[in-house]
């Protein structure tokens, strides 16, 4: 079964003899939680188990946050391998990945800064994606500079779209009463063109910013790599 929200496989309580689970069991309950909301209690009890038996897989919250990312890096976005497009079409493909990405693990655009190194590990914009503009006379600073200011914007947009879902979807008698949102001067009467409308407003962002790396390539600015 799949969390129709987030697109997370469901943790499947077993019944009878003591729950056995994997670690992969304990991830996906974690994810559906939120990776910036789980608690080990609230993932022991999605698993049927109990916390104690939890924390003889998992020590801390923080070791079951790592695995959860790594969970994470095997779903991260990569470059497209078709060598007749242009480096305005990867990064632009790129884009649309981080925004699947974030979507799809709810909570993500909260906690990927308090993580050191996670941008190195998750983001081609490193080195996967440098293999793919490399041939096209861009540096991997460049490169890097590229990737994280998308993700930065995705980022951005994603938390807006959280806060607007949250806003959006409170009951109408509720203190403050919900919002309503307008697109193109029309009101939004629901949660799929809400998220559509905010889709279409983070990739206008995105392209303003090829935009500018347009205007300057290919001396496009550098951000140094760490590591």
């Amino acid at each position: 079964m799949t969390d129709s929200h987030s697109g997370i496989p469901e943790t499947r309580r077993r019944v009878g003899r003591p729950p056995k689970y994997s670690a992969e069991d304990a991830v996906l309950a974690a994810l559906r939680l939120g990776i910036a909301d789980f608690t080990m209690s609230d993932v022991a009890r999605a698993l049927g188990v109990t916390t104690p038996a939890l924390y003889r897989r998992f020590p801390g919250r923080a070791d079951l946050t790592d695995a959860c990312f790594r969970h994470i890096l095997a779903d991260a976005p990569v470059a497209p391998a078709d060598p007749s497009l242009s480096w305005r079409e990867i990064l632009g493909h790129t884009a649309e990945q981080y925004w699947r990405l974030f979507s799809l693990y709810p909570g993500l655009d909260r906690v990927i800064n308090s993580y050191p190194g996670l941008l190195r590990e998750v983001w081609p914009g490193n080195e996967y994606l440098h293999q793919r503009l490399a041939p096209l006379g861009y540096s991997l600073p460049q490169v890097t500079f590229a990737a994280v200011h998308i993700a930065a914007l995705t980022t951005a947009a994603t938390a807006r779209l959280r806060r607007r879902t949250t806003e959006f979807t409170r009951p109408a008698d509720a203190a403050p009463p919900p919002r309503s949102f307008r697109a193109s001067g029309t009101e939004i009467t629901d949660l799929e063109e809400l998220t559509e409308a905010s889709h279409r407003q983070w990739r206008r962002c995105i392209d303003l910013f090829l935009d500018r790396l347009d205007a300057l390539d290919p001396d496009w600015p550098e951000q140094p790599v760490v590591g």
